[in-house]
C-alpha cells in the first residue's frame, strides 16, 4: 500500500487544483477554495517530503466536522446519482449533498496522509 500513495497523493493534488478551479463559478468560492487548496497543500507537501502531518491533520479535521455539520440536513434526503445527473445546480440539497461529499474525500484523503508513513 505504501507504493501507491505517492503515486495516488500526486493525482489528489492535481484532483484538488482542478476542485479548486471548478469553485470559480460556484456561488460561494471563497469558502470552497481555500478548503480545497489546503488540500492541495497538504498534498505538495507530501510530495515534495516536507512536513505535512499539521497540515493534512488540520485540513482533515476542519472537513469532517464541516461535513457532520452538513450530514443531517441532506442524508436521505436526495439520491447518491441525483450528484452526478447534471452538472447544473439542480437544487440546495444536491449542492450541500455534492459539498459533503467533497469534504468527505478531503477527510479521507487527509486522513490516509496522516496515517502512510513518510517515504524515506
Amino acid at each position: 500500500m505504501a507504493k501507491l500513495v505517492q503515486p495516488t497523493n500526486v493525482a489528489m493534488l492535481f484532483l484538488f487544483l482542478a476542485f479548486v478551479a471548478l469553485q470559480y463559478n460556484d456561488p460561494d468560492p471563497l469558502v470552497w477554495m481555500p478548503m480545497y487548496g489546503a488540500a492541495a497543500l497538504a498534498c505538495w507537501l507530501r510530495w515534495r517530503s516536507r512536513p505535512h502531518r499539521l497540515v493534512a491533520g488540520l485540513v482533515g479535521l476542519v472537513a469532517l466536522v464541516w461535513a457532520g455539520i452538513l450530514a443531517p440536513g441532506v442524508v436521505g434526503q436526495v439520491s447518491f446519482a441525483d450528484m452526478f445527473s447534471s452538472f447544473k445546480m439542480i437544487s440546495q440539497l444536491v449542492e450541500q449533498e455534492r459539498e459533503m461529499f467533497g469534504l468527505l474525500l478531503v477527510s479521507g484523503w487527509m486522513g490516509i496522509l496522516l496515517l502512510a508513513r513518510p517515504r524515506s
